[in-house]
């Protein structure tokens, strides 16, 4: 280490204005430290000291509040109007370096609307993953998603949402005040309506909505009646085959229980008779005298 430092020496000192360079770096590497740097503070006088360069890497927001000639950057103090201070520090604890911090509703939610405001991308992609792997799809959700620009938990709302169309009509009313969604889904619409029209412009969406929802309906009720009818049709094709095997498979014993009777019946004449005239003597007198042996009861 000795000989590479004394070797680079010469060619540093005859580089101009080097040495006033590490000197500067010298200099600021001396001012970092681990105490906090950036005062935030709520509207009700509470504040909490974080470090700056957290938010400067995480939000594209804070980056552009602190990283210019703004106020902020200059007192090193922010303001957060409306904000909860609990809210920020649980936004913190998730954006410290190597964060164990597990995720609930609650957080998700929460953490979610920051993250779509401060556009804080690592944060909004872990919530929305949340909603998707363990929420009910449902009108809250689907609201949720669409407020704060959830575009991949929108969809797979929507998607079930639509799989299950008869049950969850009623909730999409909230794809009304987005055109973007309801242009997107309305052929689904169409289809389960059983109509072929184009999408309304936006401005009567809302307007139609009722009666877009209750064409759905008609015609899921009807498709479900369909399928009952076809059920039972079906039970009562499959009784009726059930009852023809029965009558078969009876007339079958029955052949089987005649046949085998009349064959035993007729082995045990074959048996009597031969018992029967199994002995027959004739005497030495011209008269005959046949003896025959009693038949076991």
């Amino acid at each position: 280490i000795y000989h590479f430092n004394a070797s680079l020496e010469p060619c540093m000192s005859n580089r101009p204005g080097k040495e006033k360079e590490i000197m500067a770096n010298e200099s600021r590497a001396a001012t970092y430290n681990d105490t906090p740097d950036l005062k935030v503070i709520f509207d009700d006088g509470q504040t909490v000291h974080v470090h700056s360069q957290i938010l400067l890497l995480s939000s594209t927001v804070f980056r552009k509040m602190l990283s210019s000639e703004m106020q902020e950057s200059l007192n090193k103090e922010i303001r957060l109007p409306g904000k909860s201070r609990a809210e920020f520090v649980a936004l913190m604890e998730f954006l410290q370096p190597l964060s164990t911090m597990s995720l609930t509703a609650e957080t998700a939610r929460c953490l979610g609307m920051w993250s779509e405001e401060y556009e804080i991308d690592a944060l909004k992609s872990k919530s929305e993953d949340y909603f998707i792997n363990f929420a009910q799809m449902n009108r809250d959700i689907l609201l949720f998603a669409l407020t704060y620009n959830f575009s991949k938990l929108t969809k797979t709302c929507l998607d079930y949402m639509f799989e299950n169309l008869g049950a969850c009509i009623d909730q999409l009313d909230v794809i009304t005040t987005d055109p973007y969604w309801m242009q997107l889904y309305w052929p689904k619409l169409c289809a389960a309506a059983n109509v072929d029209m184009d999408c309304p412009e936006p401005q009567h969406l809302a307007a139609m909505w009722p009666m877009v929802a209750s064409a759905v309906c008609l015609q899921e009720k009807a498709a479900e009646a369909a399928k009952v009818a076809e059920a039972e049709k079906a039970a009562e094709a499959a009784k009726a085959a059930e009852a023809s095997k029965r009558a078969s498979d009876g007339m079958i014993l029955f052949r089987g229980r005649k046949e085998g009777g009349l064959q035993f019946g007729l082995s045990w004449l074959t048996a009597l008779r031969i018992r029967l005239f199994k002995e027959v003597k004739l005497p030495s007198s011209s008269a005959r005298v046949v003896r025959v042996r009693p038949v076991p009861h």
